[in-house]
């Protein structure tokens, strides 16, 4: 079975000896010992029918590699499977992987929430993988005046999801996980917002957009473990 991403040109499994499809400049592919492999020449060049039989692939792999690359395609496959897309992208195997701990439903797109509660209730994950707990929301853009911003952060950014779930991973394994509602995340983080606006707004930062930070402090003292 194949599946091309169409919006990044990405193959995420083949179907046998030759790939069905292939995106500009894919010259042919197919399997090594169990792992799908895509030859590329140049991606200006239209697409030609040719196969080439010189695979750009390790002659010889150690166990460990082995080991790595059937897990890799596995995680493609489930990943299929549960309509979640990509795993690579960003955080997503992490966002899946916790989906499927708490019971909940991943989401089928990369914006908006990040999964859905059984009762179809949206939801934020936050994940890390350093040694203490601590949940990060980068990237908000920033708006004409504060209380178009703080409309943004309540309806659109933050508030709409009812909760938010900590994680801390430390390798494979969930070391622990919290849960937090959006009011008490709001409270904590409209102030660490409003701080840095003005700031933001004037375009005196290096980067434009506004980044606050949840403390592991903060989540102990105002979230719940479950985890």
């Amino acid at each position: 079975m194949l599946r091309h991403d169409q919006h990044c040109g990405r193959f995420l499994d083949s179907g046998g000896s030759r790939y069905h499809q292939r995106p500009p400049g894919a010259a042919g592919g197919g399997t090594l010992q169990g792992v799908p492999f895509l030859l590329w020449t140049n991606p200006l060049t239209p697409y030609t029918d040719s196969i080439s039989t010189r695979p750009m692939i390790a002659a010889t792999i150690t166990t460990a590699q082995q080991q790595y690359l059937d897990a890799f395609a596995a995680l493609y496959e489930a990943a299929d499977a549960l309509n979640a897309g990509d795993p690579m992208s960003y955080a997503r195997s992490r966002e899946i992987h916790l989906a499927c701990l708490l019971g909940h439903t991943v989401a089928d797109t990369y914006s908006g929430a990040d999964a859905y509660e059984a009762d179809g209730t949206p939801v934020e994950y936050k994940s890390t993988i350093g040694s203490t707990i601590s949940a990060t929301y980068n990237g908000i853009s920033v708006q004409p005046t504060w209380e178009e911003q703080e409309s943004y952060l309540i309806d659109h950014k933050i508030g709409c999801y009812a909760r938010h779930y900590f994680a801390r991973y430390d390798g494979a394994a969930v070391a622990e996980v919290w849960v937090m509602d959006a009011d008490t995340v709001l409270s904590l983080l409209l102030p660490k917002a409003q701080r840095q606006y003005a700031t933001k707004r004037n375009g005196k930062a290096k980067d434009p957009r506004i980044g606050v930070t949840i403390s592991a402090g903060e989540i102990r003292k105002h979230a719940r473990r479950l985890v």
